[in-house]
């Protein structure tokens, strides 16, 4: 088991709303803490969080998220980081891949605004996880959407011009946010 070290800085958006930026791998916990801090007070980042995740890189299993510190310019912070860390209590992501085994990416930038509440709607009826996760691609953040019924990921996937993910091309390691595309 191998313990990895991360500051993910959260960026500011157009909107005023807050996406993940570039992790950054560090080597101890302080380390990481550091520079979350130091993420946190660049201008174009609301804040910042310092976390650690355990796990095997060779089978790709990891446990949840510990939190060791978190930095917020702003007040709704808090918010969103209660909606993108994984609890005890939640989905862990192999249990998502096993039972929502079909999955499709957007561009973050597509759930902006009227378009969240458009996707929203239209998943309602579909077999849709409650939890998905983003992955980058080419400077890009992509989140991705998971459902149990592969014809609904395709409804999905062909209504807002997704591509399909493979979960198998989620990086390993301290690069588990890449998408390395097969």
């Amino acid at each position: 088991m191998v313990t990895y070290y991360v500051a993910l800085p959260f960026v500011r958006l157009e909107n005023g709303g807050l996406a993940p930026g570039q992790a950054v791998d560090c080597p101890h916990s302080a380390a990481a803490i550091r520079r979350a801090e130091a993420m946190s007070h660049t201008e174009v980042n609301g804040g910042a969080i310092a976390f650690s995740r355990s796990g095997s890189p060779e089978l790709g299993e990891f446990d949840d998220a510990v939190i060791l510190k978190t930095f917020w310019r702003r007040a709704g912070g808090f918010r969103l980081l209660a909606v993108m860390i994984q609890r005890k209590c939640e989905l862990s992501a192999s249990t998502i891949d096993r039972e929502w085994p079909h999955q499709v990416a957007l561009p973050a930038d597509q759930l902006l605004g009227k378009h969240h509440d458009i996707i929203d709607k239209f998943c309602r009826a579909l077999s849709l996880c409650p939890r998905g996760h983003t992955v980058q691609r080419d400077d890009a953040t992509y989140h991705v959407f998971c459902f149990a019924d592969v014809s609904h990921a395709e409804q999905f996937r062909a209504r807002f011009s997704g591509e399909r993910f493979n979960p198998k091309d989620r990086g390993r390691g301290s690069a588990w946010f890449l998408w390395r595309k097969s």
